[in-house]
């Protein structure tokens, strides 16, 4: 009866480490954005860090945003259009959401405080002036995720080697909705790419 116990202790403590595994991920994305105030739109990039308790989402989000160069000359024959303009803004966010998991996906929502600064070129009487605007703005995003639905061993080199044993850390891709309220607005649409834990194995 005392090793039937000890089995059964043994069993559950087996299953308890297996399953408790933070949920923790670094995540990417790349898309384009429109704004308002003389921003015409351009690249968007975001990367952050991002860990969930429950349903509860808590991150930090760092932001980019560069306008595409209205006048980009020779360089518009390229085939990558890395001609961007003088029109940047920059965000430091701190984000609090609700985040929904699945088998092999999940979807998240999140809002929170940001700091964001915008610098950019104003033109006048022929003449220009760059200028830099510091403010508070209100950063929000909608997630979509997909990723793997069990363990598996990870793997480098396109998946065609595997270097660890059965593991809960990989990778992820999906898409992503975002934007900015504050005194220059922006909203963007991207393609999100994670790397971490994104459930509970």
């Amino acid at each position: 009866m005392l090793f039937y116990c000890l089995n059964l202790h043994s069993q559950d403590s087996n299953t308890l480490s297996e399953t408790s595994n933070p949920i923790i991920y670094i995540s990417t994305s790349l898309g384009t954005s429109i704004g308002n105030k003389g921003y015409g739109g351009g690249f968007l990039f975001t990367t952050s860090v991002n860990y969930q308790m429950s349903k509860n989402l808590f991150l930090y989000r760092f932001s980019h945003n560069a306008e595409f160069n209205k006048n980009p000359g020779i360089a518009a024959l390229l085939i990558v259009p890395i001609f961007l303009g003088d029109n940047i803004m920059n965000e430091h966010a701190l984000m609090y959401g609700r985040r929904f998991v699945f088998n092999n996906s999940s979807v998240s929502t999140s809002i929170g405080f940001g700091l964001s600064n915008r610098n950019y070129t104003e033109f006048y009487d022929n003449n220009s002036k760059f200028i830099t605007e510091s403010y508070v703005s209100i950063p929000f995003e909608i997630n979509f995720r997909l990723f793997q639905s069990r363990k598996k061993k990870f793997r480098i080199l396109y998946g065609l080697i595997p270097v660890t044993r059965p593991t809960g850390f990989a990778r992820s891709f999906g898409l992503k909705l975002y934007g900015s309220l504050g005194k220059f607005n922006y909203f963007g649409v991207g393609l999100n790419f994670g790397l971490g834990w994104h459930k509970k194995y």
